[in-house]
């Protein structure tokens, strides 16, 4: 039988997704080609390079962007209007 305190106290798959889908362009790197990203609550860049689709072009340090978890790691899918 589950606990139902360790449930109601879990966050909601729902909720982690929002917070984790978000992030700021941080740096843009050409070779290997891609972004550093800032997530929503954290005070650094984190240092990995993240792979964009092909619809997107990253152009400026400060974009808001929408990614999404692939394996262990993210892939930026475009700029939030």
């Amino acid at each position: 039988m589950q606990n139902p305190f360790l449930i109601a106290t879990q966050p909601s798959a729902q909720t982690t997704l929002k917070t984790r889908n978000l992030a700021t362009v941080a740096s843009v790197s050409t070779s290997p080609a891609g972004v550093t990203l800032k997530f929503p609550g954290e005070d650094m860049p984190r240092p990995t390079i993240y792979k964009c689709l092909a619809s997107y072009t990253p152009r400026a340090v400060g974009d808001k962007v929408l990614v999404i978890p692939v394996g262990a790691s993210y892939v930026v899918l475009g700029k939030i209007s």
